[in-house]
């Protein structure tokens, strides 16, 4: 579980991080691990381009870079997951361009 001073967690999607993680290059995972760690300090919305997911309120799509994104959910103030890592086309069982529009 990776925890911030603020208080807020990452407590769901470890999954996500370490299956994207095996194949991604050190470049992309830096990339990856400072816009999660912005998630955890709260300065996300100020530093990423953000596309908030019209179905579900609690989610929303980071653009990492032009060829990555991740989908964050919060659970509430203090917790969240990653629920996608990877290309902005959908993964398998996903229809991610149809969740979406930027805010």
């Amino acid at each position: 579980m990776i925890e911030e001073s603020s208080g807020r967690r990452l407590n769901s999607g470890q999954q996500w991080l370490d299956e994207w993680a095996r194949m991604a290059t050190q470049v992309e995972k830096n990339i990856v691990y400072d816009a999660l760690f912005a998630v955890l300090n709260g300065t996300v919305f100020r530093r990423y381009r953000i596309l908030n997911d019209l179905e579900r309120t609690r989610e929303f799509f980071v653009i990492v870079r032009d060829n990555l994104i991740i989908k964050v959910r919060f659970f509430d103030s203090e917790e969240f997951g990653i629920e996608y890592i990877g290309a902005p086309i959908a993964p398998p069982g996903r229809n991610v361009n149809a969740y979406y529009y930027e805010a």
